[in-house]
C-alpha cells in the first residue's frame, strides 16, 4: 500500500511541478497575470501546509511508538520557547514606535530570537560533543 500511495503522490508532485512550470512560462509571456500566478502560489502554499501537517500525524497513527519521540521534541520546543519567552524584554525603542512595533511585537521577536540562538546552541553543541563520541569509541 505504502508504494501505491508513493507513486500517486509522485504522479501530483509531477503534475504540480508541471503546471507551476506551464504558468511560468505563461506569465514571462505576458497571457498570465500577476494575480493568477499569486493564487496558485497561495494554493501550493495551502497543500504543503496541509500536507506538512496531516502526513506527520498519518505516520504517527500508523506507528505509535514513534508519536513518544516526537512529543519529547515537542515538549523540548515548548520549553526552550517558554524560557525563550521569559527571558525576552518588551523594551520598545522610541525609532520602532514608528513602525507600530508596540511591547508585545518586542516580546514575540525577542522570544523568537533568544529560542533561535538556543536551539542553535544546542544543535552545535550536539555536532561537536556527537563528533568528540564518536572519535573515542571508533
Amino acid at each position: 500500500m505504502k508504494e501505491n500511495l508513493s507513486k500517486r503522490l509522485s504522479y501530483i508532485l509531477y503534475a504540480l511541478i508541471g503546471v507551476s512550470v506551464l504558468l511560468t512560462v505563461l506569465f514571462y509571456l505576458e497571457i498570465v497575470s500577476v494575480p493568477l500566478m499569486l493564487n496558485w502560489t497561495y494554493a501550493l502554499l495551502a497543500i504543503t501546509l496541509v500536507s506538512a501537517v496531516v502526513f506527520p500525524i498519518i505516520v504517527l497513527a500508523q506507528n505509535p511508538k514513534k508519536a513518544k519521540g516526537a512529543l519529547v521534541s515537542l515538549i523540548g520546543l515548548v520549553i526552550v520557547f517558554g524560557v525563550g519567552y521569559m527571558m525576552a524584554s518588551d523594551t520598545v525603542f522610541t525609532s520602532y514606535e514608528a513602525y507600530g512595533v508596540d511591547t508585545s511585537i518586542s516580546k514575540g521577536v525577542g522570544t523568537g530570537l533568544i529560542a533561535t540562538y538556543v536551539l542553535m546552541a544546542l544543535s552545535g553543541g550536539g555536532i561537536v560533543f556527537f563528533g568528540i563520541v564518536r572519535i573515542f569509541k571508533g
